[in-house]
């Protein structure tokens, strides 16, 4: 998923995507080098503020074009994203289709959002099980 606006970096292509540059050494450190979107960003804007990131809007990872570029909390960047915590989080309805309305819906102390009336239905059912395997117990101890 390209732009056609989309300037593709200087450096090294990273696993992950990314182009790497080299920076030089730094406070007499080895050899420096930074994510090359970083870079771009920092010459442009100034530095990053601490604890954001920077998010591609145009999905590609390659891209240093400034516009395409902006600074956000991590939790921003992964929820825009494809992965399967950003579509968890734009599911509208659970696994048994009912909405993930703000009465309908409790959020669990992971973080992870669960469906109260499947979660009502799932209590209802062990508890059936549960009570039918006592009495069958207590009808055999009489």
């Amino acid at each position: 998923m390209t732009s056609p606006d989309c300037v593709p970096g200087r450096g090294a292509l990273r696993s992950d995507g990314y182009r790497a540059t080299y920076v030089g050494v730094v406070e007499g450190r080895t050899a420096r080098y930074k994510l090359a979107h970083r870079l771009a960003w920092e010459q442009v804007n100034g530095p990053i503020p601490e604890g954001l990131v920077i998010d591609h809007l145009c999905r590609n990872r390659e891209c240093v074009n400034v516009a395409h570029l902006e600074v956000v909390t991590h939790k921003v960047n992964i929820l825009r994203g494809v992965g399967a915590s950003a579509q968890h989080a734009r599911q509208a309805v659970c696994k048994e289709g009912h909405p993930f309305t703000e009465d309908n819906t409790y959020i669990q102390k992971n973080g992870s959002r669960r469906c109260r009336t499947c979660k009502r239905a799932w209590n209802q059912a062990k508890w059936k099980e549960t009570s039918v395997r006592f009495s069958a117990r207590a009808a055999g101890d009489a």
